[in-house]
């Protein structure tokens, strides 16, 4: 009898664990950022206008919450700050941001899954905005040091282009591949470059982008 009982347990544990599951399922971002003042406002906004707040206690906030289409372009803004933390959001992600008030918007995500939005502006994007930034404030000085800037600049724009190509050619099921076919790829060839996108990035918010304008461009060329 006691074995009987165990076993029915036993099984109703584990039919359990799938409702289990799907109850956790669902993005998370939990931030530590050191010199954030208690009762600073925090915005988690999506482009399609969703959004929602937190406030700041203790240096620490959490946003928890679910998307219906992965990779959904979501910002983060904190009181005080100009700049927007931009994040590629979907049910599985689990974000712990580390970074100090005065240093935003850079922060330290922690581990980073490669091929991701994030493992991108680290790779390949935050190369070219230092160079940028550089170039920028040396045009506010003198000649010598904005002539070697801009060739600085120039040699990065020419290192993002190429990294950006062999990006999308190594990373067909990063939810932010689709948004880079869309911007950098030839037109012609378009297509063809969503074809070799996963299921996974096809189904993502910048993939439906892309189905679109390959569509467009199809209407156009009848």
């Amino acid at each position: 009898m006691k074995n009987i009982k165990l076993i029915f347990l036993l099984l109703c544990f584990v039919l359990a664990l799938p409702c289990y599951s799907q109850e956790e399922k669902g993005y998370q971002i939990s931030a530590e950022i050191s010199g954030l003042k208690d009762g600073t406002l925090v915005s988690l906004k999506s482009l399609e206008g969703k959004e929602g707040t937190a406030i700041a206690k203790y240096g620490k906030f959490i946003f928890k919450g679910k998307v219906e289409v992965a990779g959904t372009p979501y910002t983060l803004g904190i009181a005080g700050k100009e700049q927007r933390i931009e994040l590629l959001m979907d049910n599985s992600l689990k974000l712990q941001l580390r970074a100090s008030f005065e240093n935003l918007p850079d922060c330290n995500f922690g581990i980073i899954e490669s091929g991701s939005y994030l493992d991108f502006l680290q790779r390949v994007q935050a190369p070219f905005s230092a160079a940028y930034r550089k170039f920028e404030e040396n045009k506010k000085t003198d000649s010598i040091s904005t002539a070697l800037s801009k060739q600085d600049y120039n040699v990065a724009t020419q290192t993002y282009i190429k990294e950006v190509y062999l990006w999308i050619g190594m990373n067909p099921g990063s939810y932010y591949t689709p948004f880079l076919i869309s911007f950098w790829w030839p037109e012609i060839d378009k297509a063809n470059a969503y074809n070799r996108l996963t299921k996974k990035a096809k189904n993502s918010y910048y993939g439906r982008q892309l189905f679109a304008q390959v569509e467009a461009i199809k209407q156009e060329n009848k």
